[in-house]
């Protein structure tokens, strides 16, 4: 299964996760008794944002890093060549993040303008426009990486599912990807935003942290193999 940089990060905050839900599981009953009961909830609630913290970072990071293969290529990748989603997402990406810098008068942005014009005059293709999520989570926010780079949606592609159901150990229902991360990325909404953990089970928390690992480690490899035919 192909690696990088992000997959190891990904993992790397995923054991966190999976920290907090080992010292919930080696400490606590479940269900747990009423005076432990706000340590339990904490638990579950810290590991249920940060799986999904850790999903929607891994989009950005991957994106990037495999977008920089095609900038660093030697000899460089002849632009004209490159999905035209990806010409079209680095130009306006560049020009998008020079517009909208935090200068108060538009005359303060020149300077950042003619930098960005210069880039798409080269042909320069900027890794770190790509992944911007803007508050995007759960499929739309693989919808958006995916479309940026001419890739189809991953988790309605048949080759797709079968290298997840390869890692998940079976084949589940057509929706299942999507119905399983919207799911996760619900729950994390209702802790972060209304401080509520009550409904999150210690289940719920392990069935989320492997379902994560293997959905990120099949996106990686997805991407991957992507960008391995764009820079030979």
């Amino acid at each position: 299964m192909a690696t990088s940089t992000a997959l190891d990060d990904f993992r790397q905050r995923l054991r966190i996760a999976r920290a907090l839900l080992d010292l919930e599981t080696s400490t606590f009953p479940d269900p747990p008794k009423p005076h432990d009961l706000a340590a339990v909830l904490g638990l579950r609630g810290g590991a249920a944002v940060l799986m999904v913290g850790a999903y929607e970072r891994f989009l950005t990071e991957c994106v990037q890093e495999q977008v920089r293969r095609i900038a660093e290529r030697q000899p460089p990748a002849a632009f004209a060549r490159l999905p035209h989603q990806l010409q079209i997402s680095t130009i306006w990406g560049t020009l998008r993040a020079a517009m909208g810098e935090g200068a108060k008068k538009d005359v303060d942005r020149i300077p950042a303008i003619k930098v960005a014009s210069a880039k798409v005059l080269k042909d320069t293709v900027s890794a770190e426009v790509f992944g911007v999520l803007n508050g995007l989570t759960g499929t739309a926010a693989m919808k958006k990486v995916a479309d940026e780079i001419g890739l189809s949606y991953p988790f309605s592609n048949r080759t797709f599912k079968e290298s997840f159901w390869s890692l998940w150990g079976k084949e589940e229902a057509n929706t299942f990807i999507e119905n399983k991360v919207d799911e996760i990325v619900r729950r994390r909404h209702v802790v972060a935003h209304r401080a509520d953990a009550l409904h999150v089970s210690r289940k719920d928390i392990a069935d989320g942290i492997e379902f994560m690992d293997k959905l990120v480690t099949a996106i990686n490899g997805t991407l991957v193999h992507h960008f391995d035919r764009l820079v030979r």
